[in-house]
C-alpha cells in the first residue's frame, strides 16, 4: 500500500518546502490538497497515482507548476478543476484522455504536458486546438491528417517529437501553426511535405531528420535555415559574394535594410580595478540591428565560413561575456553549420576592438572577401587563422592591457590592407 499524504504532512511541507518532499506519496487526502493549495511556488506530486475531483478542485486554487505526472487516468470532473489552474501543468503520465477531458483542459492558460498520450482522438484533437499556451504532446506516434489540421489552430508551441512520419496532407495543415513547432522524432520528409513546412511561420525542429533530398532541404532551409540537422543543409541560400549588403533568410535574397535597435540587459558586476575603488559595470547593452524592408526579419550579415568553404549568410546576435569585459559582445554564426564565425572568443581582431562591427574589424573582413578568398594561397592562409586564432584572441579579451597593444599593432596594418584593397579593386 502506498503512502498517503495527508493534512499533518502539507503542513509541515508548507512550513520547511526544502525540508519535507512530497515525492513519496502514492494518494492524497483533500485536506492536504487545500492546504496544499496555497504554496505559491512549484508542487511537485509526480508520485501520485490516483487524484479525487475534491482534491483536484482544491488544486485550482494553486497559482504555480503543478506536476501529477504519476496520474495515469483523469476523471471528467477532475480535468473540468484542474482546466482552471494557472500555472504551468504536468500530467505527462496519462496514457488516454477522453474528449470531455480534452474539452476541460483546453481551458488551461499555461504549458500543459501530456506528453504521455500515445494516440488522440480526433475530437480530443479538436478541443486541444483551442489551447493558449504551450502543449506537449510528444509522445504521440501517430496523427491522422484531421487531428493536424484541429492542432494547427494551437496558439502556443507545439510538441510532436515523437512522430515518425508524416503525411504531406498532415504536413500542409501544420504549417499553419503559428508558434514552435517541434517534429523531431522525424527521420525521412517528402517533398511535398518540405514544401508545406517551409511556410512554417514559426520556430521550426526537424533535427531529426537522417535523410532529405536537396530539393526538399532547400525548401525548409530557405525559411528556417537552422531547423535540419547539419549533415543534410543545403549547400547554400541565394547569395551572392561580390553583393554586400546583407541577406534576408526569410526572402531569400540580399536587400537593402533599414536599422533597428536592441537592447539587452545583463546582470552587470563589480570590477576590481588598479585604484582604491571598485567600478560597478551595468551589464545593459544597445545594438544596432539590420531588418528587412519587405518583410522585417532581422538580416544576417554576409561572411566567409571555413568550414563550409563558402560565403555563407552569418546571423547576428549577442553573448554575454562578463561584465568585466565589457557585458554583451556582437557575434556572427554560419547560419548553414552554425559555426562561430565571428564574437569574442574566436578572432583577434574582434577580441581586440571589441565587436565584429568595429570599422577596423570590418576592413579586415573586407580584404579577407575581396583580396585573400580569391587566391589558393590566400584561402590556405584564411584556414590556418581560423585553427590558431581562438586561443589568441582568449587571451587578448582577457586582458584589457594586451588587447591595446594589439589594437596599436594592427592599425598600421589595417590602413595599409585598406590601400591594398583599394588598389586591387581598381584593377
Amino acid at each position: 500500500m502506498g503512502k498517503i499524504l495527508t493534512l499533518e504532512i502539507a503542513q509541515k511541507f508548507l512550513n520547511d518546502p526544502d525540508g519535507e518532499s512530497l515525492g513519496d506519496y502514492t494518494s492524497m487526502d483533500d485536506a492536504a490538497a487545500q492546504a496544499l493549495a496555497q504554496h505559491k511556488e512549484i508542487l511537485n506530486l509526480y508520485s501520485l497515482t490516483s487524484l479525487s475531483d475534491a482534491a483536484a478542485q482544491a488544486l485550482t486554487q494553486h497559482k504555480g507548476p503543478l506536476y501529477l505526472h504519476g496520474l495515469t487516468s483523469l476523471s471528467d470532473a477532475a480535468a473540468q478543476a484542474l482546466g482552471k489552474h494557472k500555472g504551468g501543468l504536468g500530467l505527462g503520465g496519462l496514457t488516454s484522455l477522453s474528449e470531455a477531458a480534452a474539452q476541460a483542459l483546453a481551458q488551461h492558460k499555461g504549458t500543459l504536458n501530456l506528453s504521455g498520450l500515445t494516440s488522440l482522438s480526433e475530437a480530443a484533437a479538436q478541443a486541444l486546438g483551442k489551447h493558449k499556451g504551450t502543449l506537449n504532446l510528444n509522445g504521440l506516434t501517430s496523427l491522422s491528417d484531421a487531428a493536424a489540421q484541429a492542432l494547427a489552430q494551437l496558439k502556443g508551441n507545439l510538441g510532436l517529437g515523437g512522430l515518425t512520419s508524416l503525411s504531406d496532407a498532415a504536413a500542409q495543415a501544420l504549417a499553419q501553426h503559428k508558434g514552435t513547432l517541434n517534429l523531431s522524432g522525424l527521420t525521412s520528409l517528402s517533398e511535398a511535405a518540405a514544401q508545406a513546412l517551409g511556410k512554417h511561420k514559426g520556430t521550426l525542429n526537424l533535427n531529426g531528420l537522417t535523410s532529405l533530398s536537396d530539393a526538399a532541404a532547400q525548401a525548409v532551409s530557405s525559411s528556417h535555415p537552422l531547423c535540419l540537422p547539419r549533415s543534410i543543409r543545403p549547400s547554400g541560400n541565394a547569395i551572392n559574394p561580390n553583393d554586400k549588403r546583407p541577406f534576408c533568410l526569410n526572402c531569400n535574397k540580399h536587400v537593402s535594410p533599414q536599422m533597428g535597435m536592441v537592447q539587452r540587459q545583463g546582470p552587470g558586476a563589480l570590477v576590481d580595478t588598479p585604484g582604491p575603488v571598485d567600478v560597478f559595470i551595468k551589464g545593459d547593452a544597445e545594438f544596432v540591428r539590420k531588418y528587412c524592408t519587405e518583410c522585417g526579419s532581422p538580416l544576417a550579415e554576409i561572411s566567409y565560413c571555413p568550414t563550409c568553404q563558402q560565403t555563407v549568410a552569418a546571423k547576428v546576435g549577442e553573448q554575454w561575456v562578463g561584465a568585466a569585459r565589457g557585458g554583451y559582445a556582437e557575434v556572427l554564426d554560419c547560419t548553414k553549420c552554425g559555426k562561430r564565425l565571428s564574437g569574442p572568443s574566436c578572432f583577434i581582431a574582434t577580441a581586440a576592438f571589441g565587436s565584429p562591427m568595429a570599422a577596423e574589424v570590418m576592413s579586415l573582413r573586407q580584404f579577407r572577401d575581396d583580396v585573400l578568398l580569391h587566391r589558393a594561397a590566400g584561402r590556405t592562409l584564411v584556414a590556418v587563422y581560423y585553427r590558431i586564432s581562438p586561443p589568441i584572441a582568449a587571451l587578448v579579451a582577457r586582458f584589457p592591457s594586451l588587447a591595446a597593444i594589439v589594437r596599436a599593432a594592427l592599425r598600421p596594418v589595417i590602413n595599409c590592407l585598406r590601400r591594398v584593397r583599394i588598389s586591387h579593386r581598381r584593377r
